[in-house]
């Protein structure tokens, strides 16, 4: 016996034993079943149980998370040849990286504004220069 349900109108409702009683009763859709899952046929005949047809349904499709290992070489899915390059864009030229860029090594106003303050950016660097009158008078571009 499944749970008992009292419904707002004071009766009693058990829904295992609904289920039990409408089992082989057809449900409403277009999948041609009844209530347990059994295929349904012309007339409401049962053509599969739901027990066959959940055999059929793993023993002809593995599971979609096993590989099957295969002898063979590896497939790839990229369609240039193996001997092509790889494109690069059209809009620019590759330009060859030199680690020697002293212009990007460089402090910036900023970073030396941190070393001198202690402060890093935001409202508390701002009330610092006013504080110190570094700050310039007037409206400021954010």
């Amino acid at each position: 016996m499944g749970k008992v349900y009292r419904t707002a109108q004071g009766r009693e409702l058990d829904i295992e034993r609904l289920r039990l009683q409408n089992e082989m009763v057809p449900v409403v859709g277009n999948m041609k079943v009844n209530a347990r899952g059994d295929q349904l046929g012309p007339g409401g005949k049962i053509l599969k149980t739901r027990e066959q047809v959940m055999d059929d349904h793993y023993r002809t499709r593995p599971d979609a998370n096993t590989n099957i290992p295969q002898e063979g070489p590896i497939p790839t899915t990229s369609r240039r040849a193996p001997d092509q390059s790889i494109p690069t864009s059209s809009k620019r030229a590759a330009q060859e990286f030199t680690p020697g860029n002293l212009a990007a090594d460089k402090p910036t106003e900023q970073d030396t504004a941190e070393k001198e303050t202690g402060l890093k950016g935001g409202l508390a660097r701002a009330v610092k220069r006013a504080q110190d009158g570094t700050e310039k008078k007037g409206l400021k571009r954010i």
